[in-house]
């Protein structure tokens, strides 16, 4: 999902609209960047999307310890959703998922972030090795070389295909709660299972 101003000024409206078209708790996995704009004048929401049909090879994957609902950390998302033998992981940050705290340190903050991916990871029988691809979401791109110095040495055996974007203005609305404001990077990736 891309928003521009507009589109985040109105986040909470775009959510709400968005979640109806779901099935509470079998949400797709989902990545939301702010953009300084988009190419098309009155657009202010860009929505690319992956689909599947074969719906008895999709699956939701959630970790015991990551809430869910209107108290918890992924109302419009799911962590992880199979589809056939990829799974595609949605956006996570350095939140604590138990408490949503976000430390103001980047190396904590990143190695926390990772944590949570792996989460997901361990619930659908992957590792880290099994990446395909990543987004690598930066507040500043001062954070660049400290975030990788932590980053790639989870990476090292198979680093996969990666992009780093520097985010837009409205990063925080974008995180959302307990110290959001502290929020310096987000990842998301898409892993596929061995077929052997």
């Amino acid at each position: 999902v891309y928003l521009d101003y507009v589109g985040y000024a109105n986040l909470g409206r775009f959510n709400k609209a968005y979640s109806e078209y779901f099935e509470f708790g079998d949400e797709p996995a989902r990545t939301t960047i702010f953009a300084d704009g988009l190419p098309y004048m009155d657009y202010n929401i860009e929505i690319t999307c992956i689909a599947t049909t074969d719906l008895s090879n999709r699956k939701v994957v959630r970790p015991p310890n990551m809430k869910y609902g209107p108290d918890g950390r992924a109302i419009t998302a799911s962590p992880g959703v199979w589809a056939g033998d990829t799974l595609y992981l949605s956006t996570q940050n350095g939140a604590d998922p138990e408490t949503g705290v976000v430390s103001a340190d980047l190396e904590a903050q990143t190695r926390q972030m990772l944590q949570n991916h792996l989460d997901v990871l361990s619930e659908a029988g992957l590792k880290f090795e099994d990446i395909v691809s990543g987004n690598v979401n930066l507040r500043d791109g001062d954070d660049y070389r400290p975030f990788n110095s932590v980053y790639h040495p989870h990476f090292s055996k198979s680093p996969g295909v990666r992009t780093c974007v520097r985010y837009g203005p409205g990063f925080e609305r974008s995180v959302g709660g307990i110290n959001s404001r502290n929020v310096r990077a987000e990842t998301s990736f898409i892993f596929a299972r061995d077929k052997k």
